[in-house]
């Protein structure tokens, strides 16, 4: 399945102890594709961040819409769209 950059949502500001169920339970409301916690490739520790993959760009607005600034595990997350275009340029 193919997913165009408007369907993945960028979450940050989480909290090390937030796990993919955990953000799974979330943002359950909507039909969501894949969840995935970015993590330290040595120790498996979470980064604070992670990517949520939408079934469709309306659902996935409607989510950052409704849950940026959330508090999730004492922290507030913050959520906007995931612009793999600017991690190419970063490198």
């Amino acid at each position: 399945m193919s997913f165009t950059r408007q369907s993945i949502l960028f979450i940050g500001g989480l909290d090390i102890s937030v796990d993919e169920t955990m953000l799974y339970h979330t943002f359950v409301e909507f039909p969501l594709s894949y969840i995935k916690i970015a993590k330290d490739r040595n120790t498996g520790v979470s980064l604070g961040y992670g990517f949520i993959g939408f079934k469709n760009y309306s659902k996935a607005e409607e989510a950052m819409i409704k849950l940026n600034n959330k508090i999730v595990r004492n922290k507030k997350i913050r959520i906007s769209w995931f612009d793999k275009d600017k991690k190419k340029n970063k490198k």
